[in-house]
């Protein structure tokens, strides 16, 4: 990534280089009502004479407060609030959106600081980094970073950055999966730094909702970090969505991955929207269902004319079936229950994979949901180290058309939930 350049608390406002654009106030941030102070009312909190500050911030100081990125000109990014941003390698940053080509790469970055010059007496306790990245297609898609400790006041901060197509295509964000890492420097006991900039990777969980710690993070310039991770677009002439959930039979709520034993049942949930501008027909729909798990129930489907659910009778995971046309905005769901087997769990954890397509025309998208199923063995245990081959390099060759399989030179992936 582009060199990081980190600032002392009592340095003035630098003239940052040409890798950092000025940070614009958006209402992208939140939460949007916290208390917001200047470098200058930190430096001077931090000096021999704190009553040259704020009252506000006197009072900050004084109780010693955790506050996370709240400095509207802290001569780094400038308003702190704005605090992701997204560039191409070497390029400069934007804080706000950014035009995207295909077959680049670029950089999503949040930057974290927590406000309190008092150093190791106000310390932000296990801060917590989630990139949030969008599932869906579209010519504008928002990437939002998350920040949270349960301390700080308010506990959690938020900011995005809106990516956009140059002529209007539709487009996805690809993870680019062991991309994530953390800048940092390394600091003293006496709070000196040793080293600047320093890299390490991070968990690509930093994409789930569940996100990565960061761990405790002390006061002060010299304890700030950034949390990067990279994307790609990939264009494509898509003009609808598929979303996949899953949830155990008998809960209410939906969810990418669930827990599971053998013996339980596993509801699925397909959900397809037509976003072009006018009325699309005969839209396919097929199951990859994953080893060791058995259909057990009928196939439902819920759309406009079948406000009810109508039983298809089709086989879903062999042939696919026909789920009929969609106006403009118009939606379908299918339902149908699984259950757990055992044909061939190894000892450990068992990640089953299903994936739902919808195609319309010569493209097909997919999308997956997870159940996991941990086999515990009175022999020696044998830890799971792959998925099962229900990834894409297993159904590239099932891609559906309007009514039959065609080439896979039509075929697009929605593999963002893959580590969700």
């Amino acid at each position: 990534m582009s060199k990081i350049k980190f600032i002392p608390m009592a340095a003035a406002v630098a003239t940052l280089g040409t890798a950092l654009a000025t940070a614009v106030n958006v209402a992208a941030y939140g939460p949007v009502d916290r208390p917001t102070y200047t470098l200058e009312d930190i430096n001077k909190a931090a000096s021999e004479n704190p009553d040259k500050t704020t009252a506000a911030y006197k009072t900050f100081i004084e109780q010693k407060k955790v506050v996370l990125n709240s400095i509207t000109n802290d001569g780094v990014i400038g308003d702190e609030r704005n605090f992701v941003a997204a560039y191409e390698e070497g390029k400069n940053w934007n804080y706000d959106e950014i035009t995207v080509e295909e077959g680049k790469t670029y950089n999503v970055t949040m930057y974290i600081h927590n406000n309190s010059p008092l150093k190791t007496q106000a310390v932000a306790n296990d801060v917590n980094a989630v990139i949030s990245m969008p599932l869906d297609y579209g010519k504008e898609l928002k990437v939002s970073g998350f920040i949270n400790a349960a301390n700080a006041t308010p506990s959690q901060y938020w900011d995005s950055v809106v990516f956009k197509s140059a002529n209007g295509q539709n487009f996805y964000l690809d993870y680019v999966e062991g991309s994530a890492t953390e800048t940092y420097n390394k600091v003293d006991a006496n709070g000196n730094i040793i080293e600047k900039g320093l890299v390490k990777s991070i968990s690509d969980k930093v994409i789930t909702k569940s996100g990565v710690s960061l761990g405790d993070m002390p006061g002060c310039f010299e304890y700030s970090k950034y949390v990067t991770i990279k994307v790609k677009p990939v264009f494509t002439d898509a003009n609808f969505t598929v979303e996949k959930v899953v949830r155990k039979n008998g809960d209410k709520n939906w969810v990418e991955s669930v827990d599971a034993k053998v013996g339980d049942k596993i509801d699925y949930r397909i959900h397809y929207k037509n976003t072009t501008e006018g009325h699309v027909d005969n839209v396919m729909f097929k199951d990859v269902l994953p080893t060791n798990m058995k259909i057990v129930s009928e196939v439902k489907l819920y759309n406009t004319a079948n406000p009810n659910g109508l039983v298809e009778p089709g086989d879903i995971v062999k042939d696919g079936i026909n789920i009929g046309g969609y106006n403009v905005n118009g939606d379908a769901w299918i339902y149908f229950t699984a259950e757990v087997i055992d044909n061939n769990l190894i000892c450990g954890r068992n990640t089953l994979r299903n994936w739902g397509q919808i195609g319309v025309g010569k493209i097909t998208l997919q999308d997956s949901a997870d159940v996991v199923v941990q086999k515990t063995c009175t022999s020696e245990t044998k830890t799971a180290t792959s998925l099962p081959k229900t990834g894409p390099e297993a159904i590239a060759a099932g891609v559906l058309g309007v009514g039959s399989v065609v080439t896979a030179a039509g075929y697009f992936i929605a593999s963002r939930k893959q580590l969700r």
